[in-house]
């Protein structure tokens, strides 16, 4: 209810502004946080009165109760019953009370991109600072928030007025920026609507939003399968890759000692006599036979070279 108020009260703002071409200067007094701060964020400026007026809490919540056991315990009890067609009927709900925050997560997603995109229109150089990031839901006193480009200035009324009228001269929402939040939002999901930028937001069309987001949900965790069992296939197809490797080194070392082996023992046979044909240590000198040599000196000579 706080979200749709939110909605219908920044759309009216913008329209105002664009049909009446005059600025708009929010001023907080005390606190301007969550919704109040999302309809200030419209505004074409932002003054607060004091250094720790608070601001911010840009983010978005829902309280679930179940009373059903406080009611059983004084004797009331409740069954539900939905139509057979009605099977998604308060799915949110009965999701989250059964423990499954999903579906409800998944609705709060649609309103707090739809919060969030109406704060950085409206405040474009909206920033994180050692203080914390503004769109975290993060609630800030001004002081803090001026560094965060949340508001414009610290000060009285008159200042808020001082803006007006500077503000006014010249005033033109000919191309004004500021009437982009449902269409940044909504229509860039998917353009499932067509509705127009300013058209309110009606529960059915949260609805149907909710299907399509479920339906797109579903096709992304089917992806997401997809994409886990191939990086499953991948590891384990690297792995193989790497034992082969490995083993490929393996034999390759082993060949590698082998051949500095062989290499070795051929060395080692090389060395060994008659292997290698050698030239002769001494040449022998020719013996000249005549008649007149006796036989015995032949034989003697000759037992030099046995």
């Amino acid at each position: 209810g706080e979200a749709h108020a939110m909605f219908n009260l920044t759309n009216s703002i913008l329209e105002f502004k664009q049909e009446f071409n005059k600025p708009i200067v929010a001023y907080v007094s005390s606190m301007a946080a969550s919704a109040g701060y999302g309809i200030a964020a419209c505004c074409d400026k932002i003054v607060c009165s004091d250094t720790h007026t608070i601001v911010g809490s840009i983010g978005t919540y829902i309280t679930v109760i179940d009373q059903k056991k406080s009611l059983e315990s004084d004797g009331i009890f409740i069954e539900e019953i939905y139509a057979e067609d009605s099977t998604n009927k308060n799915i949110e709900w009965r999701a989250a009370i059964a423990g499954d925050k999903k579906p409800m997560l998944k609705m709060l997603k649609v309103f707090n991109d739809r919060f969030k995109s109406i704060v950085t229109t409206g405040r474009p150089e909206a920033k994180k600072t050692d203080k914390g990031d503004p769109l975290s839901g993060l609630t800030v006193f001004a002081m803090d928030a001026i560094d965060m480009n949340l508001i414009d200035e610290i000060g009285n009324m008159n200042v808020a007025v001082r803006y007006c009228t500077e503000l006014s001269t010249n005033y033109s929402q000919t191309n004004n920026t500021m009437k982009i939040p449902f269409k940044s939002t909504w229509l860039a999901i998917g353009a499932i609507f067509s509705k127009k930028e300013g058209d309110d937001v009606t529960e059915a069309d949260v609805e149907q939003m909710n299907t399509e987001l479920t339906a797109r949900q579903t096709s992304i965790d089917n992806l997401s399968s997809q994409v886990s069992a191939k990086e499953t296939e991948n590891a384990t197809l690297t792995q193989q890759l790497a034992d082969a490797t490995k083993g490929n080194e393996t034999l390759q070392s082993a060949l590698t000692q082998t051949e500095e082996s062989l290499t070795a023992a051929n060395a080692e046979l090389a060395k060994r006599p008659g292997t290698v044909a050698t030239a002769p240590v001494v040449e022998v000198e020719k013996i000249e036979i005549s008649q007149e040599v006796a036989l015995d000196e032949i034989n003697q000579e000759a037992s030099k070279y046995r």
